[in-house]
């Protein structure tokens, strides 16, 4: 036991009768300081005295008084309405009423009984300046000969109390944290049964590699692991390596994000960075310049906790994102990313580009099969899921920046658009609607592994990603003609429904937000329809195309459609030139002004 000479030497000092001196109990935060003291002595031999949130040496003094007391006292206000105060001595209770305040402090600062130990906590964490603190400990150690143990962080009292405190404090003690020993009395219920069974040596070399010294970190990362053991699947369960893996991957970075380390934006594609950054420093010669790069923190912590892989894709970003940061476990999403994992993945059944993301951990003769099945699925255009189609490109980039390839990185951007053109051409490719990767809030990444990026190819990679998206509209163009006859037919017989799909529904952005949809459609049939829509909508249509136009995107996405807004825009003044009345006035309110005044004001 580590504090064994800590609870030795305060049970020896709680048998003294007068000893003349206080104990200060320091450690770092978290560390277990006042469980020590509450788990090795009995709660009738001690008072606990907390000093958090107390601003004065009066308010001190009235808790030691309560808690010595706690059936004669009854403080209401510690300090500053002595009025509704009642103390009670030798027996019997007298309100204060009109007494001062200097009498009533009197009372509560002499009637003192030194036959408990009186522990006073959080020092540190009190409105009352140190060495007035101090002053009240010497009171009680001095003038009342009581035994007292102070629990602190030491340096918090600062070194001009140095000198101050060796009067006072007779003996310093450092707690330091015992994690196996504390593991074991907080799993302590059968509710841990099986995270021990599984996990027990592997949770404790890990909480010791992360050199976390709190227990109330250790206490929460337990009970976070049971919350996610509890939810993983039967199968996920049943095999042993894939939940060590991803019991590891979370109780590290659990341990990082409770002590501050690391951020959402650190939790996000760990591979992509831990990757980059590897493949950055191999190909630096100038060992200064290495050292002038400051690493990732993901890549630190991956090397922190070797052997656990921290990069795994056995818990997907998001998943990782919700439980840590938002604190939400989507269990479905969990298990379906571990069951995707190598576990459970025949490797025939595993995609090439998969298969070659852990080319680290492969022998010769798989890497040389996987490299054949990869050239084989290129030629053929096997994949046509954009997320996969960018692992497959970026690999082909990877391999021609090692020399696994003969072809130069031009060579091989023109091969991945001769890709794309071929999936054109055979109508495979998936138009925007199909497929909306590039529109995802987090598209560097699929299939919870990040692209294979570096700064050498990457100008490469921006070009392709903007090939392949001007080619998912020209796909999803092919289709206006049939998506504009739906949208009029929803115009007039479902508004709402029309809207939704053009601009927003709540906070979700329609599916045709930011698709120049609306182009294809006849002006004039288009105000028609309009007018023949219930009435009670017509507000909602303007009010839907204001929605889809604003924030710049009649300049951007949405630039296709700038003369057909305003050939819209003339339809409706036509219209209103040709009505009168409440059909007149009607119409007026419908101009969709606030687009009209921008247009006007960028003429």
């Amino acid at each position: 036991m580590k504090n064994k000479h800590v609870i030795e030497a305060i049970s020896y000092y709680s048998q003294l009768d007068k000893p003349g001196y206080a104990i200060l109990l320091t450690g770092e935060w978290g560390a277990g300081k006042t469980h020590l003291i509450k788990n090795n002595l009995k709660s009738y031999n001690y008072i606990y005295v907390s000093l958090f949130g107390l601003s004065s040496l009066d308010d001190i003094y009235a808790s030691v008084y309560n808690a010595m007391h706690p059936r004669k006292g009854k403080l209401k206000n510690l300090t500053n309405n002595l009025k509704d105060v009642e103390v009670g001595f030798s027996g019997f209770t007298m309100g204060l009423g009109g007494m001062t305040n200097g009498l009533a402090n009197s009372i509560m600062r002499e009637n003192v009984e030194n036959n408990k130990l009186i522990i006073f906590d959080d020092l540190e964490r009190s409105c009352i300046k140190p060495d007035q603190i101090l002053g009240a400990i010497n009171k009680y150690v001095e003038h009342h000969e009581c035994k007292v143990i102070a629990i602190a962080h030491d340096d918090k009292f600062g070194s001009k109390l140095t000198k101050t405190k060796e009067k006072i404090i007779g003996l310093t003690l450092k707690v330091i944290p015992d994690i196996p020993n504390s593991f074991k009395i907080f799993t302590d219920d059968f509710r841990f049964e099986t995270l021990k069974s599984l996990f027990h040596d592997t949770f404790i070399n890990i909480f010791i590699a992360s050199e976390c010294k709190s227990l109330r970190v250790l206490k929460h990362s337990i009970e976070d692991c049971v919350r996610l053991l509890d939810g993983l699947g039967e199968a996920v369960k049943n095999n042993a390596g894939a939940t060590e893996e991803i019991l590891s991957v979370f109780l590290a970075l659990n341990i990082e994000v409770r002590t501050g380390t690391i951020t959402e934006n650190d939790l996000r594609n760990r591979s992509t960075q831990i990757n980059n950054y590897t493949l950055l420093t191999i190909r630096m010669n100038n060992r200064t310049s290495v050292d002038d790069i400051t690493p990732p923190t993901i890549h630190t912590i991956s090397k922190k906790y070797k052997p656990v892989v921290i990069e795994s894709n056995i818990l997907s970003d998001d998943d990782l994102v919700n439980t840590l940061i938002n604190g939400y476990f989507d269990f479905d999403s969990i298990n379906k990313s571990a069951l995707k994992s190598n576990y459970f993945l025949d490797k025939k059944e595993r995609p090439s580009w998969n298969i070659l993301y852990n080319f680290d951990t492969l022998d010769d003769i798989t890497i040389e099969e996987t490299v054949e099945k990869f050239d084989e699925e290129f030629e053929s255009r096997h994949y046509t899921a954009i997320g996969e189609i960018l692992h497959v490109f970026h690999f082909k980039f990877l391999m021609s920046s090692i020399s696994a390839s003969s072809l130069s990185f031009n060579e091989v951007e023109s091969e991945c658009k001769k890709y794309i053109d071929d999936l054109v051409d055979s109508d495979q490719l998936p138009n925007l609607k199909e497929d909306n990767f590039f529109s995802a809030p987090f598209n560097d990444s699929f299939g919870s592994l990040g692209f294979w990026l570096m700064d050498s190819y990457k100008e490469n990679i921006i070009e392709l990603r903007s090939y392949i998206l001007s080619q998912q509209e020209n796909m999803l163009k092919k289709d206006y003609p049939v998506i504009s006859h739906d949208l009029l037919g929803l115009l007039e017989n479902n508004p709402t429904c029309f809207c939704n799909l053009i601009s927003y529904e709540y906070n979700k952005k329609g599916e045709y937000l930011e698709i120049d949809v609306l182009s294809s459609i006849n002006p004039k049939k288009f105000v028609a329809t309009w007018l023949k829509a219930p009435r009670a909508s017509w507000n909602s249509i303007k009010d839907a195309l204001e929605y889809r136009y604003g924030s710049g995107r009649l300049y951007t996405a949405l630039a296709g459609e700038k003369i057909w807004f305003q050939t819209v825009v003339n339809e409706l003044k036509e219209k209103l030139d040709s009505s009168h009345g409440f059909e007149r006035y009607r119409i007026e309110r419908i101009l969709p002004l606030t687009i009209m005044y921008e247009l006007e004001n960028n003429a």
